[in-house]
């Protein structure tokens, strides 16, 4: 979960527990609506993945911040030629692109085919989630998930199938699937967005 039971309660002004089950499961179903959106995991864990190289001196990870690198392997070959930009999730090559041509491998330094020519990556990336110990989720992100339980909340007694009302000259059309705009915009202006494929 992006944020916690009790940091919603208190934003909602809450003090008993009759909505606990309603909120978590809300924070749970708006935590995985956000990292759909998003494109990515933000929960710190170890991943294994394996990457095609390119004509670039940057090999863009799926996942970050990346907390740490144990490895990088070319057809089994362990290479440590390389820079990590943690923020933004990069393997960066100074001496060389990711690419066949520039990585030699064996007793003949051969270069790499692209038949044979994969690189893996064992990696950790990701934040410490709220309510953990030492806590990095950046507050604005979580803010973004407190916003869209709450809307929830609110929301809770409404008839989510009308998506339009009109009396008269008042006229009202609601958002009704998916993330409230507010939470959308907040996602795309923070840089939330990963366009990586995952």
């Amino acid at each position: 979960m992006l944020t916690t039971l009790e940091t919603v309660k208190s934003d909602l002004g809450i003090v008993n527990t009759e909505f606990d089950a309603f909120l978590t499961r809300k924070i749970k179903a708006v935590s995985e609506k956000i990292e759909r959106f998003c494109n990515r995991k933000f929960r710190e864990q170890e991943y294994t993945e394996i990457r095609k190289g390119n004509y670039s001196r940057n090999l863009v990870l799926t996942y970050y911040p990346i907390v740490n690198v144990e490895y990088v392997k070319i057809n089994d070959l362990e290479i440590e030629a390389y820079e990590i930009f943690e923020r933004e999730g990069i393997l960066y090559r100074k001496n060389g692109l990711w690419s066949p041509e520039s990585l030699k491998v064996g007793i003949s330094n051969d270069p790499l085919t692209e038949k044979n020519y994969n690189i893996e990556v064992k990696y950790t990336a990701g934040y410490v989630l709220p309510g953990e110990n030492n806590r990095n989720l950046p507050y604005d992100l979580e803010e973004a998930v407190i916003e869209a339980v709450k809307a929830e909340y609110y929301q809770r007694n409404d008839n989510v199938n009308i998506e339009s009302e009109k009396l008269q000259s008042y006229q009202a059309k609601y958002h009704r699937s998916g993330l409230p705009v507010t939470v959308i915009e907040t996602l795309k202006s923070g840089g939330w967005v990963s366009y990586v494929w995952i």
